[in-house]
């Protein structure tokens, strides 16, 4: 009887260490706000992507920003390259770091979810050249013919060639595509101060023709 006594209780105690083990190691809900709080541990966090890099190793380094009342914004770093868009929301479920200084959550892909998928807004490159102060910084989708400018940089013409803006790709997005083909582009829309002009940094390159 004591001997399975003794096995009943130490059966219950394992289950109860495991329940609060599962609780501690499961990532913590919080505000992009608070992840300096929460160093080495972690943490789920949901935000606006608002800008994407990849490093010379191929790794991702996402930029998000809180939504809703949460302005805040942190780094997501990925070792593997997403699918993802500016605009996107996602959730992120990783471990808080620092890195030169600065806070960073580190996640493996299948942490990173998308809640919700931009839609880039549809523009003519005529209205874009005409009224592109108020596309800064907003996603869009545009088509045109181009010329190759350098290994990332194409020209974007309309079919007529009286309106055009450059356009920063990844070699890879035109590899297999001849330059003057119709092209379909979803990106971004950014000033560059240094030349006091507008690109748009392309997300995904299409064929169109």
């Amino acid at each position: 009887m004591n001997r399975l006594f003794s096995s009943l209780l130490f059966a219950i105690s394992g289950v109860t260490v495991l329940y609060l083990l599962s609780i501690y190691i499961q990532p913590i809900p919080i505000n992009i706000s608070e992840v300096q709080n929460f160093d080495e541990r972690e943490v789920r966090v949901e935000g606006e992507i608002i800008d994407i890099s990849v490093t010379d190793q191929n790794y991702q380094v996402i930029k998000i920003k809180g939504v809703g009342k949460d302005s805040s914004s942190t780094t997501i770093f990925s070792e593997e390259c997403l699918n993802v868009s500016y605009g996107d929301i996602i959730r992120v479920c990783g471990r808080v770091e620092r890195y030169k200084g600065l806070w960073e959550i580190v996640a493996s892909p299948d942490k990173i979810t998308i809640l919700n998928h931009s839609n880039p807004q549809s523009v003519p490159l005529w209205k874009l050249s005409l009224d592109i102060d108020q596309y800064k910084d907003r996603n869009i989708n545009i088509a045109g013919s181009f010329i190759k400018i350098s290994e990332n940089k194409i020209r974007l013409y309309d079919k007529n060639k009286e309106y055009s803006i450059q356009v920063v790709v990844s070699p890879s997005q035109i590899v297999d595509i001849d330059s003057n083909s119709c092209i379909c582009v979803n990106g971004r829309v950014f000033y560059n101060k240094q030349s006091f002009s507008y690109y748009v940094l392309a997300d995904q390159v299409m064929r169109c023709d």
